[in-house]
């Protein structure tokens, strides 16, 4: 059920409970956006690029663009969660150097992500939501939408200075080589049958391994990840074919069928206008 839901096109903010869930429904998926997401309640298992950690009440999960995530829901559990996916350029407008977003951004892939509060009477960035959804008649939206997002923002600075977000738990080593791998080579012509090699295991071997560590095969999460990065660039103004050949697509008509899969929309729809 929702709660809560505003939209504009540079952020969306959503509170929701569930009380019967589908753990599939929560399988590995990436934004386009950032996205800040607190557990109100619910038994939830958080995982970003390989790493798990259970959550808490009131725990904040924070992600940037194209990084990857799933959940894993207990669906006995009643299930409610507040999150917000914004574009950087909502922040721009007031911080143009972008240092509300070091948190997002100042840190590996995949750790750094949870920020914990122990009690709801201590939630200082709780707060700060529960007063986003109660729509105001003397101003715009998204003006007070902003002056409380952006002391959520200031808090999530403060207390990474003063004590460092909780680490993921660390998955298997080899997990841990294996999406740096991926990552570090991600445009370059990558198949399961090349990261095999380097890494002396069959392609079932690996997909297994992967797929337990991210809710996802290897070749989904590569396309994933390249179509996020090829919808970033169209949106920026690169020609579509040249996004497509920087970003490892280099037959188009296979780049235009995995885009509008992934976004219900073909790239020229994504297209820059002046």
């Amino acid at each position: 059920m929702v709660l809560f839901n505003k939209s504009t096109p540079l952020f969306h903010i959503c509170h929701s409970i569930s009380t019967r869930n589908d753990p599939h429904v929560y399988g590995m998926h990436a934004h386009d956006r950032m996205e800040l997401y607190m557990l109100i309640q619910g038994d939830v298992c958080f995982g970003i690029e390989g790493s798990e950690q259970p959550l808490q009440p009131y725990d904040i999960v924070i992600t940037r663009e194209a990084e990857t995530h799933k959940l894993t829901v207990d669906p006995n559990v009643p299930y409610e969660r507040i999150w917000i996916q914004f574009k950087k350029e909502l922040i721009e407008k007031v911080d143009p150097q972008l240092i509300l977003l070091s948190p997002f951004y100042n840190r590996p892939l995949g750790t750094n992500n949870l920020f914990r509060t122990y009690k709801k009477s201590e939630s200082f960035c709780y707060d700060c939501l529960k007063k986003m959804m109660v729509e105001s008649n003397d101003l715009p939206y998204e003006t007070q939408f902003l002056s409380c997002f952006l002391p959520i923002l200031c808090e999530l600075n403060l207390t990474m200075q003063d004590h460092p977000p909780i680490d993921s738990k660390e998955p298997a080593d080899l997990t841990t080589k294996l999406i740096a791998h991926i990552n570090d080579h991600l445009f370059e012509p990558l198949t399961l049958e090349k990261i095999s090699k380097e890494f002396y295991l069959s392609k079932s071997q690996l997909n297994r391994i992967f797929q337990r560590a991210t809710g996802s095969t290897i070749a989904h999460y590569i396309s994933i990840k390249r179509l996020l990065s090829a919808q970033a660039k169209i949106k920026d103004g690169i020609p579509i074919h040249q996004a497509a050949q920087q970003c490892g697509y280099n037959d188009y008509s296979t780049f235009f069928r995995a885009y509008k899969s992934q976004f219900g929309v073909s790239p020229n729809d994504d297209k820059c206008t002046p």
